[in-house]
């Protein structure tokens, strides 16, 4: 889908896709194509994004076009279309499903339209990717997280992300072997750890969603544990 985006710009404008990056003097204009994007994995949330990831080989970078040009103009999310995604697959595109939901929920720029999609999206992932996982066919699981992975993509492009996934654009860049959602979930330790103390209620949310026994547990406790939840894949 983020091809697709970069191909629409760039096939109607005089320079590549990588001189109309977020930071550029140079944006997209009208005359980008009109884009539908058909999922095929359950993880980027492109589909409803103004955001098109793009890497340069070249110079071993990665970067995004983000401009509400590159909203697709319809989108089809049909979870039989990842019926067949390998098991490690769908764990490394999923759990940047609870990523995008996680850091919309703790960004400066969240709000309670996103705070709500955000925690349902992490319901949904708490609920269903240890079944997706284990049973790729079942599709009642692949409708949920292809459901999650919709709410957290109106997350981000409503609110945005947080460190880990510049960190997972630089892990990518210099290591594109390595999917963007392995290197968010080896960032993710360090990260909570750093993080939890200044965004206590937030993790302490969290961490109750993914392990319910923290119910009776203060924020302080709910927080510092939620880094450590049960396992949801063996």
């Amino acid at each position: 889908m983020d091809t697709a985006k970069a191909i629409a710009v760039e096939a109607t404008h005089p320079r590549t896709s990588w001189d109309y990056l977020l930071y550029r003097e140079t944006q997209p204009t009208e005359r980008t194509l009109p884009i539908i994007a058909v999922s095929t994995t359950s993880g980027t949330g492109s589909q409803v994004t103004q955001v098109a990831v793009v890497t340069n080989a070249l110079l071993k970078t990665k970067s995004a076009i983000c401009n509400s040009i590159v909203y697709p103009r319809a989108c089809i999310v049909d979870p039989e279309l990842v019926r067949t995604v390998p098991p490690h697959i769908t764990a490394s595109t999923e759990v940047d499903v609870f990523c995008h939901a996680f850091e919309s929920y703790l960004h400066v720029n969240a709000s309670p339209y996103t705070d709500t999609l955000a925690l349902e999206a992490i319901r949904l992932v708490a609920r269903w990717l240890p079944t997706v996982v284990a049973d790729g066919s079942n599709m009642e699981a692949r409708e949920a997280m292809a459901w999650a992975d919709t709410l957290a993509g109106f997350c981000i492009a409503n609110a945005g992300v947080t460190l880990p996934h510049g960190i997972g654009m630089t892990v990518g860049r210099q290591c594109p072997q390595v999917m963007h959602g392995e290197a968010l979930a080896v960032t993710y330790p360090e990260f909570t750890r750093f993080t939890y103390p200044y965004a206590v209620k937030q993790f302490a949310t969290m961490g109750r969603i993914l392990n319910p026994a923290l119910e009776k547990e203060s924020d302080e406790v709910a927080a510092e544990r939620s880094r450590k939840p049960r396992s949801w894949v063996k």
